[in-house]
């Protein structure tokens, strides 16, 4: 039988050894494909030191939505129907209705987990009309203004 020890270096075994029980940083890079930026994202310009700004504004309302959930969105009436829906959340409805359902009593908005870096945000919208839930695949969790601004344009 052949000893290992002739073959290893004792310090390089120390040196990696210490380095395994260093803690580990977190991940800030994103994974590729990264679904955070819209389709129409160009990438980062690197020669520019100050990013070009747009004389067009904002869209605001459902077309600022859309814009801004480029994974997917939809608008479900109180019978779970839907109003609207675009992209990858439309499989994701019959769920979202359920969920909806089962929390309508604290009107608060639900965060489903749907993969690794990404969520379903269920928000319910009160209107004279109905209730009606608003679902949309983020990567980020939507904070209060975010939810305010969804409110006011599904109020438009």
């Amino acid at each position: 039988m052949t000893s290992y020890d002739a073959w290893l270096d004792p310090e390089e075994v120390k040196r990696l050894a210490s380095q395994l029980l260093e803690p580990v940083p977190a991940a800030t890079a994103k994974p590729p494909g990264d679904p955070s930026f819209g389709v129409d994202f160009v990438g980062f310009a690197a020669d520019e030191p100050e990013a070009k700004s747009s004389s067009a504004p904002a869209p605001s309302g459902v077309d600022g939505l859309r814009q801004r959930f480029a994974q997917g969105m939809f608008l479900l009436d109180e019978r779970g129907e839907a109003i609207s829906a675009e992209g990858e959340a439309e499989r994701l409805q019959s769920l979202a209705f359920d969920f909806a359902r089962s929390t309508a009593a604290s009107r608060r908005s639900v965060r489903l987990k749907i993969d690794a870096v990404r969520w379903l945000e269920l928000v319910p919208v009160d209107s004279p009309e109905s209730r009606r839930v608003f679902g949309a695949i983020v990567t980020e969790p939507l904070d209060a203004s975010a939810l305010q601004q969804i409110e006011a344009a599904l109020g438009e």
